[in-house]
């Protein structure tokens, strides 16, 4: 059995399909819009992802020192604690954290 396939094969198949429609001459305007804007909206995303991890370094090396202050707070006595004074030197103040998702279980 066949793992399902990550997102990346599944854009490759995309790709692969949209050549073989450009190879063949299929017309299918419908078709086309979709792979165009499916192709579209990765390279967006790619885009936000490498400029978002491209602020956050800069900030990170901006913000070095107050960083490591916070991991040697004995106040700060959680990783969670460390984690949220953190965000707040790096991307300013929070959301409401009610609303906020609970990604402290998550490995991503």
């Amino acid at each position: 059995m066949r793992d399902a396939p990550t997102c990346n094969e599944i854009l490759a198949e995309v790709r692969r399909r949209a050549m073989e429609m450009v190879r063949d001459h299929d017309t299918d305007a419908v078709k086309v819009k979709a792979i165009v804007s499916i192709v579209q909206k990765e390279r967006d995303q790619d885009f936000a992802r490498h400029r978002f991890e491209h602020d956050a370094a800069q900030a990170a090396l901006r913000e070095a020192a107050r960083l490591q202050a916070i991991q040697n707070d004995p106040a700060l006595a959680t990783d969670e604690a460390r984690i949220t004074a953190a965000r707040r030197v790096l991307f300013g103040e929070l959301p409401d954290e009610a609303t906020l998702p609970d990604v402290t279980e998550s490995n991503d």
